[in-house]
């Protein structure tokens, strides 16, 4: 009987075992679906603190990117008007510095008048006093020649009355008219150069 109660024994063992078995697996399962809930419940609360987080993020990136614009509109509003308002000093500068070089330019050019005038005058009183000169020394050498030729045609005629050929006298040298002409056309290079 041994044998009997043997299995008896493994009998009771094996329906003992498995009842702890069963407690351990029904401990397992209400272990796992509490852990699936405290998944479950993890999950949707990281969902909505995912999803209050986002909306923050949006709303202060927006925020951020809406203020970070109007910033740049203002600073681009405020560049242009300081930029206009160097271009203003920059044009008005310029015409200044362009009236200046104009005003210069102008007392500049009445100087020089001033001064090509008075050499001008100075040119033409010399110019005159030149001629004048010239024309005296003709008027004198005209009038020598007039008395000359005169005195040459009294004699030929007193000559002609009595039947006689007279010598003329000539006071100098003897020289053909295109001599003289050279030699008075030199006489006035020489004095011109002189004058100069």
């Amino acid at each position: 009987m041994k044998i009997a109660d043997s299995m008896k024994d493994t009998t009771r063992e094996i329906m003992a075992s498995y009842n702890q078995r069963v407690k351990a697996v029904g401990d397992i399962v209400d272990d796992t679906h509490s852990t699936l809930k405290g998944f479950t419940r993890d999950r949707r609360k990281m969902s909505t603190e995912q999803a209050k987080a986002l909306a923050e993020f949006t709303s202060e990136l927006s925020s951020t990117i809406t203020a970070l614009l109007k910033k740049i509109s203002q600073d681009h509003a405020n560049m242009s008007k300081e930029q206009k308002a160097e271009l203003v000093k920059f044009v008005k500068g310029v015409q200044t510095s362009v009236g200046e070089m104009i005003k210069d330019f102008t007392a500049e050019r009445a100087e020089m008048s001033e001064i090509l005038k008075k050499d001008l005058v100075k040119y033409v009183k010399g110019m005159v006093a030149s001629v004048g000169n010239m024309i005296g020394e003709y008027r004198t050498d005209m009038n020598k020649a007039h008395a000359a030729w005169s005195s040459m045609a009294a004699s030929l005629a007193h000559a002609r009355k009595k039947g006689i050929v007279p010598s003329i006298e000539t006071g100098g040298d003897v020289s053909s008219v295109e001599e003289a002409v050279e030699k008075k056309r030199k006489k006035k290079e020489k004095e011109e150069e002189g004058a100069e």
